[in-house]
């Protein structure tokens, strides 16, 4: 019988490496991949914007491999009598290869989309509550609503291709402005800026540069 026949055994053992093999370089990149971008979201530590570029590169040698490996297991079960329940493996390592691709779009995106946001933080020392703070960015509107005497607001813009930031602020808004560098210098803005409203009705602003504050 084909079962007993040490060529078919060898085939099937062939085919079933293969498989495995293109189910692990799918899977492992994948999950990799997502593992590091959502501690990155907890911690923001820059080293896993590395390991993220990394995984992506190894991601690519992965899907090289596991196709191959995808390809061969195919052609070597094409010739041994398969059930359907090997085919549904066959389309399943398929999955995890392919989904490697849009997956790492995603994170990608989000990842840009992040750190291009520049926080903005109200401190509202004011001593009486502020009904509406409005964040004017060149590109976008925010709206902060009812900051109670003591308490923050924050909100996040995004601006994007700058190479120097003003603010003009009051009690109830805040522009924010490009402008080029002076004397043809270069400027390099921080990640955000907060701004506190004191009680003589006035407002300081002052940008920080701490990564962390990305976490909104």
């Amino acid at each position: 019988m084909a079962d007993n026949n040490p060529g078919a055994m060898r085939g099937r053992v062939r085919a079933s490496v293969a498989l495995i093999t293109a189910v692990l370089c799918g899977a492992l990149p994948l999950l990799a991949g997502v593992a590091i971008y959502v501690t990155w979201r907890l911690t923001f530590w820059s080293a896993l914007e590395s390991a993220g570029i990394l995984t992506i590169g190894l991601g690519f040698v992965c899907q090289v491999i596991g196709g191959i490996s995808l390809l061969a297991s195919v052609l070597q079960a094409s010739h041994l009598d398969q059930p359907q329940k090997q085919r549904y493996r066959f389309w399943f390592a398929a999955a995890l290869l392919i989904s490697n691709f849009p997956v790492a779009i995603v994170i990608c995106q989000s990842v840009s989309e992040v750190k291009s946001r520049f926080i903005v933080d109200v401190n509202n020392e004011s001593g009486h509550d502020v009904q509406r703070y409005v964040v004017v960015a060149p590109d976008e509107i925010k709206t902060l609503r009812m900051i109670r005497a003591g308490q923050r607001g924050r909100t996040y813009v995004h601006v994007d291709d700058y190479d120097c930031l003003t603010y003009k602020v009051s009690h109830n808004q805040a522009t924010i402005e490009k402008v080029g560098p002076e004397g043809g210098g270069t400027c390099f803005p921080g990640k955000g800026v907060t701004i506190r409203l004191t009680p003589d009705g006035g407002s300081e602003v002052n940008e920080f540069f701490d990564t962390t504050a990305e976490r909104i």
